[in-house]
C-alpha cells in the first residue's frame, strides 16, 4: 500500500500467487523461513521503466521499510 502511495508498483510473493496470503511455494522450496518469505517483495522492470523509476524505488523503498516495520508489532517481537 505505501508503495502504491508513492507510485510504485509491487507485490509480494510470486507472480503465480499474487493475492494469496501464503509465502510463495518458490520461497518455501528455496528454504526461505516462513516469516520472512511473507514478507517479500516483487519487483519487476521492463523496456519502459527508466533508470529514474528505479533510482526513485531506491530512495523510496527504505523509508517505507523503516515506517512499515514501526507500525508493525510482530517486528520489534523479532528484533
Amino acid at each position: 500500500m505505501h508503495l502504491d502511495l508513492a507510485g510504485i508498483q509491487a507485490a509480494s510473493g510470486s507472480a503465480c500467487t499474487t493475492g494469496m496470503p501464503e509465502p510463495s511455494h518458490v520461497l518455501t522450496a528455496m528454504g526461505i523461513p516462513h516469516q520472512l518469505g511473507l514478507s517479500a517483495l516483487r519487483l519487476s522492470v521492463g523496456r519502459q521503466t527508466t533508470a529514474a523509476d528505479i533510482e526513485t524505488v531506491l530512495e523510496v523503498l527504505p523509508k517505507i521499510i523503516e515506517k512499515v516495520r514501526e507500525l508493525n508489532p510482530a517486528y520489534a517481537a523479532t528484533d
